[in-house]
């Protein structure tokens, strides 16, 4: 006889010794042999088991525990854990866990290895078991991923980066970089790493930097001109290498990518009048957004001043001078012949966080790369201190890049063109 599970839905066939079971408990409640085997091990262990145990990486069950169904979800599924799980018949399975569902059955995805492919690695499959909670009596989480090295490329892959220069300093989320200075971070472990968070971002193609990832460095300048508040976004081809790949559609990331050099405004008019579907592409996207009806046409118009990486002391002062709230409202205190940062000191904006406070830092970073270009710096300069009273890791990491950098090898200092490729043609879809 066919009878639907109460609690599952699936169609089963009930003997008929099962069907007299049944209906002498009077309770007319057919259930499969799963949900019957899970209803009894919840009513055989009404109280927590004191076998039972919970670790971070493993977890043993001798009984029903509600602890179980918790320690699954954090410790296993929402980590996408590898995982090994001892059923009560000593059966064994090497699978990814995905999903707990709530008639207490565990899906599990099975374990693809090869180890021709991935690096010899364990990989997420696409056949797919039911485990029911009651079956399982422990499971161990394998940490099979943690010492695992991906091979660097082959040869460097060249692209370009949107980059925002702030007060002097080139910033992409909390990343300073230096034109020419290696930033190089730790390789992740593919497996257990989003790379939204972390390493270098860039495109293959310029036109990706803004139609694709939003680093809008042809509306910015134009807004900047006009005395409205924006980002100032530049545009720098860049050279990566190490543990480099494409993460997202035309999306790339590396752990060690270099600025080379900022592409001017007239490469970027030149770029795109090579290529009149772009150009026509880029409008449209500016006057979707109803910022510019002709952005090609305000964008030869307006001026803009290539990035300076070395700056004089007083240019420096007068950048920090010049970004003050109180100078754009016409508050400042200084005399506009001979401004001074001290005198910055007797405002009562000096110290106001939401203004000064980050330009100081700004300030003093400024000094310091002066100071390890100059080859004058040393650990007691004062700027340094104050950033090292501050403790803010950015600026402090970023001065150690400067100092390895400013190293002399052999005698002589790297050249940031030496970093593109002899023959390179820069404007190129493809380096």
């Amino acid at each position: 006889m066919l009878f639907q599970c109460k609690k599952c839905g699936k169609i089963c066939d009930v003997k008929l010794s099962k069907y007299f079971e049944v209906l002498l408990r009077r309770n007319w409640i057919f259930m499969c042999e799963t949900c019957e085997k899970i209803d009894d091990w919840k009513k055989r262990s009404q109280f927590l088991n004191t076998e039972n145990y919970f670790y971070s990486t493993e977890c043993s069950i001798e009984g029903f525990d509600p602890r179980l169904s918790i320690w699954v979800e954090n410790k296993i599924i929402r980590e996408q854990a590898y995982c090994v799980i001892m059923l009560r018949d000593k059966t064994e399975y090497t699978c990814f866990p995905v999903e707990l569902k709530e008639d207490y059955s565990l899906i599990c995805r099975n374990d693809e290895y090869n180890p021709e492919i991935e690096y010899g690695l364990h990989r997420k499959g696409a056949l797919e078991v039911n485990i029911p909670l009651s079956d399982i009596r422990s499971i161990k989480i394998m940490d099979i991923y943690r010492d695992v090295a991906v091979p660097d490329v082959e040869k460097p892959v060249y692209g370009y980066k949107g980059v925002c220069l702030q007060n002097g300093i080139l910033e992409a989320m909390d990343y300073i970089y230096e034109i020419g200075i290696l930033y190089e971070e730790p390789q992740q472990n593919p497996y257990q790493t989003d790379y939204q968070d972390v390493y270098s971002h860039f495109c293959l193609k310029m036109e990706d930097v803004l139609l694709k990832y939003g680093r809008d460095f042809i509306s910015s300048p134009i807004t900047l001109a006009r005395g409205k508040l924006c980002n100032d976004m530049r545009l720098f081809i860049v050279k990566a290498e190490g543990h480099c790949f494409e993460n997202t559609p035309d999306g790339w990331v590396s752990n060690r990518l270099a600025l080379i050099k900022e592409v001017q405004k007239e490469e970027i008019i030149a770029y795109f009048n090579k290529r009149p579907e772009l150009k026509v592409q880029v409008q449209k996207y500016f006057a979707k957004e109803s910022i510019y009806d002709n952005i090609w046409e305000a964008y030869e118009k307006v001026e803009i001043k290539p990035y300076k990486q070395l700056l004089s002391d007083d240019e420096i002062e007068m950048l920090i001078i010049e970004s003050c709230d109180y100078k754009k409202m016409g508050h400042c205190i200084q005399d506009d012949l001979s401004p001074k940062i001290e005198r910055c000191q007797r405002c009562k904006c000096f110290n106001f966080p939401m203004s000064v406070s980050g330009e100081l830092k700004t300030y003093h970073y400024l000094k310091v790369r002066n100071a390890i270009r100059q080859n004058t710096f040393n650990d007691a300069n004062t700027s340094y201190q104050y950033l090292l009273e501050q403790n803010d890791k950015n600026y402090l990491d970023a001065i150690q890049r400067l100092i390895k950098y400013n190293q002399p090898k052999n005698g002589k200092q790297m050249n940031s063109s030496k970093l593109l490729p002899d023959g390179c043609g820069f404007l190129s879809n493809s380096f």
